[in-house]
C-alpha cells in the first residue's frame, strides 16, 4: 500500500540542484561562472576601447570607429590623405568620442608696398595673416577688407599705406592796387606812384598721403611774416582851364614846373633856330621832351591861375632844361631878365 506524501515536505528545485552538486568537485561547480564573468569583462573592455572619431577638414567630415588614440594614426585610417605641412588638431571629445580637425595651408594674395605676394596660411583674420606674412601695419593703413574678416583660399588682400605729414608752405599775399586820379598824368595814361610789394605768410599744413600720393590737405595754422604794400597808380583825367573870361580849353595834364626865360642869341648851338628847325619867336618854349613832347600845345599860368605866358608850343630844348623845367622865349633881353625864374603851371592841351 502506497503512502501519500505531503507536498510541503517535498524538496525544492534548488534543493535538487544543491543535492546534485553536492557530489561534484568545487572547481567543476565554479568553472561556468568564471567563464561567464571573463566573457563579460572582455566585452566591457572591448567596448571601452572603441571610440567614434569625427574628422573635419574644411567643409568635409569623416566619421569612423577606432581603438587608436594617436590623432595621426586615426586620420591615416580615414579618407583624408595628410600632406607634409598639414596639422592635426583636437583629441578626446567625451566618453567614447574623438573630435579631430585637419588644418591645411591655402594661398592668399597680398598686395602691399607696390608688390603682390602669394602667402600660404592656415587661416585667421586679415589682420593676423598680414602680420604672419611679415607686413607691419601702420596706424592709418587701410585694408581692402575689414581686419576682422576671416581669410579663405584665393582671397585677395590689398593694404594701402596711409600716413600724415606736416609741411610748411610760403604763401604769397597779393597786394592791393589803389588808383588815384591825377591832373599831372596825361589823360588816358596811368603812372605808377608806388610799387606794390606782395606780402608773405607761412602756412603749416597737414597732408594725408595714400600710397605716396597726397590726397587731402588741411591748414593747421598760418602766420603773416610780411604785410603787403599797396600799389598806388595815378591815372590822367584831363580837365579844362579858363583861357579867358568866357572860354575854356581842354587839357590833357598839368605840371607844376620851374620856368626861366631866354631871348635871341641864347639858343645855344642852333643859334636863333629851335630844336625843331623853326625860327625862335614869342610863344615858343624849350622843354624836356621826356616830360613834355615836342610839338605839344601849352597854356602857361601862375600857380594861382593868373596868366603868365598864355598859349605856347613846345618847340625847343636846352641843355639845362631837364625834368619839370621850361624856358620861355621873350622878345627882348630886358623882358627875359625881368622874368627871371618863377614857379608856373604848364597845361598840356588836349589834341
Amino acid at each position: 500500500m502506497f503512502k501519500r506524501l505531503d507536498p510541503r515536505s517535498a524538496p525544492s528545485p534548488s534543493q535538487h540542484r544543491a543535492a546534485a552538486l553536492a557530489g561534484l568537485p568545487w572547481h567543476r561547480v565554479l568553472a561556468p561562472w568564471l567563464l561567464l564573468l571573463a566573457t563579460l569583462l572582455y566585452l566591457a573592455l572591448m567596448a571601452r576601447g572603441t571610440r567614434i572619431a569625427t574628422i573635419r577638414m574644411g567643409d568635409e567630415v569623416a566619421v569612423l570607429r577606432t581603438v587608436n588614440t594617436d590623432p595621426e594614426v586615426i586620420v591615416a585610417g580615414s579618407k583624408f590623405a595628410l600632406r607634409p605641412d598639414d596639422v592635426v588638431q583636437g583629441g578626446g571629445g567625451g566618453a567614447g568620442f574623438i573630435s579631430l580637425s585637419i588644418a591645411r595651408k591655402f594661398p592668399v594674395s597680398i598686395q602691399v608696398d607696390g608688390q603682390t605676394h602669394i602667402h600660404s596660411t592656415y587661416g585667421g583674420t586679415v589682420h593676423q595673416v598680414l602680420l604672419e606674412a611679415g607686413f607691419p601695419i601702420g596706424e592709418y593703413d587701410v585694408p581692402s577688407l575689414p581686419y576682422n574678416t576671416e581669410t579663405e583660399p584665393a582671397m585677395r588682400i590689398r593694404l594701402d599705406r596711409v600716413w600724415y605729414e606736416t609741411v610748411q608752405n610760403e604763401v604769397e599775399i597779393p597786394f592791393d592796387v589803389r588808383r588815384v586820379p591825377s591832373l599831372s598824368v596825361p589823360e588816358g595814361r596811368v603812372a605808377e606812384t608806388q610799387s606794390g610789394v606782395p606780402g608773405l605768410a607761412v602756412a603749416t599744413l597737414e597732408r594725408k598721403v595714400v600710397e605716396g600720393t597726397p590726397v587731402e590737405t588741411r591748414t593747421l595754422s598760418s602766420e603773416v611774416v610780411r604785410n603787403p604794400v599797396t600799389a598806388v597808380v595815378t591815372y590822367g583825367t584831363g580837365g579844362t582851364v579858363a583861357t579867358s573870361r568866357s572860354a575854356t580849353t581842354r587839357f590833357s595834364y598839368v605840371l607844376d614846373v620851374t620856368a626861366t626865360a631866354y631871348t635871341y642869341g641864347e639858343s645855344g648851338k642852333w643859334g636863333d633856330v629851335t630844336a625843331t628847325g623853326k625860327a625862335v619867336q614869342v610863344g615858343y618854349v624849350a622843354v624836356d621832351p621826356r616830360v613834355i613832347p615836342l610839338g605839344s600845345r601849352l597854356y602857361i599860368t601862375y600857380p594861382g591861375g593868373e596868366v603868365c605866358y598864355g598859349f605856347a608850343v613846345a618847340e625847343d630844348t636846352g641843355g639845362a632844361i631837364k625834368g619839370n623845367r621850361v624856358d620861355l622865349f621873350f622878345e627882348s633881353h630886358e623882358e627875359a631878365v625881368q622874368f627871371g625864374r618863377r614857379r608856373v603851371k604848364v597845361y598840356v592841351l588836349a589834341e
